[in-house]
């Protein structure tokens, strides 16, 4: 296995959710060259990188590469030493609470939806993902968690039949940990101690199963939940700063503006990078002439000689990025590749209406 495969694993769900070639990871040491070798070998979209709090500050400069860095979230860890936890009886009584069943399956998806309507995470951040998928994507995470008890259970909070409040959660028996994975209650239910309820259930059946510890997370800003974490004997233990880098460098179904291949007569070595460069921004500028305002930023992903060993006939191509926000701002990226298709330089364009 290569560095680069232990930093960063294609992701399925969000490949096919968002239509871009999506891998993520988790950087412990925030290392840029590391991190921008990592996506150029995946050939990626999108990365989402996780990092440490303490080494945030290294990221900025993946941005010296040319693909845009965008600072999504932050997200903090809280936990439950079960050991060490009074537990105490649900907090009402007037909503009965039992685990889910794949026949609870589209009512919960329902209720998910009306949850996490106007919850803002880290894929809300970055202006080419649409928001609305950003919404199944939490309905999809619920019904994963119902019907395969190995590792997974869902309770539902119901009110005179009607679910109104849920919590999903996954388990690890080696590591001895639980983590509650999506939750939440209705707005209109909100409130009514029904979160602690199903939180304290929980915890009692974790607890019950032999589990050290339950752990959750969330973003730094939601402060309500916490208060109920810390209030039901939880700590916070971890927090970490997530990042989408959009490096474009797949992106299979997305609009192509032009596409057209060129030869490189090398002449004499040493050749330089600035010779590719200005061929890159005069081609770019030739791709988008009519752009009211262009700003072309090039990057490059191995070096120039490399170019010429790998192949002096280049295909170049261009593709057209548009932003899934009501901006209408979108983004062309022109790609480099050698003749097996992998990205030698790539110059990154932002068009402003």
């Amino acid at each position: 296995m290569t560095t680069s495969e232990r930093i960063l694993a294609y992701s399925a769900p969000d490949s096919a959710r968002f239509g871009f070639h999506v891998v993520r990871g988790y950087a412990p040491d925030a290392d840029p060259d590391r991190l921008w070798k990592a996506i150029v070998d995946a050939n990626a979209d999108l990365a989402i990188i996780r990092t440490p709090t303490t080494l945030a500050h290294r990221m900025s400069k993946l941005g010296a590469f040319g693909a845009e860095v965008i600072h999504a979230d932050t997200l903090v860890y809280y936990a439950a030493e079960l050991r060490n936890l009074d537990l105490v009886a649900p907090a009402n009584t007037r909503v009965s609470i039992a685990t889910a069943s794949t026949a609870d399956m589209a009512e919960l998806s329902a209720v998910v939806a009306s949850v996490f309507r106007d919850y803002r995470n880290h894929y809300h951040s970055n202006p080419v993902l649409d928001a609305e998928k950003v919404l199944a994507g939490y309905c999809e995470w619920a019904i994963r968690h119902l019907g395969d008890p190995s590792n997974k259970i869902t309770w539902l909070a119901r009110h005179e039949g009607r679910i109104v409040g849920f919590l999903c959660c996954s388990h690890d028996v080696a590591a001895s940990t639980g983590e509650f994975v999506l939750n939440g209650v209705l707005p209109e239910f909100a409130r009514n101690g029904i979160y602690s309820s199903l939180v304290r259930i929980a915890l009692q059946w974790f607890h019950e199963n032999g589990f050290a510890r339950v752990r959750v997370s969330t973003q730094i800003g939601n402060l309500a939940v916490q208060k109920v974490w810390r209030r039901e004997g939880f700590a916070m233990v971890e927090a970490y700063d997530t990042f989408h880098v959009n490096a474009f460098l797949h992106a299979p179904d997305v609009e192509h503006c032009a596409a057209y291949s060129f030869s490189i007569e090398p002449t004499a070595p040493p050749y330089t990078s600035s010779s590719v460069t200005d061929l890159i921004d005069w081609t770019s500028r030739r791709a988008v002439l009519d752009a009211p305002r262009l700003r072309v930023r090039s990057l490059r992903v191995a070096s120039f000689e490399d170019a010429f060993a790998l192949q002096t006939a280049a295909h170049r191509e261009y593709k057209l990025i548009p932003s899934a926000n009501s901006s209408g701002a979108m983004k062309a990226v022109g790609i480099l590749r050698d003749g097996e298709g992998r990205p030698l330089y790539a110059a990154y364009i932002d068009l402003s209406p």
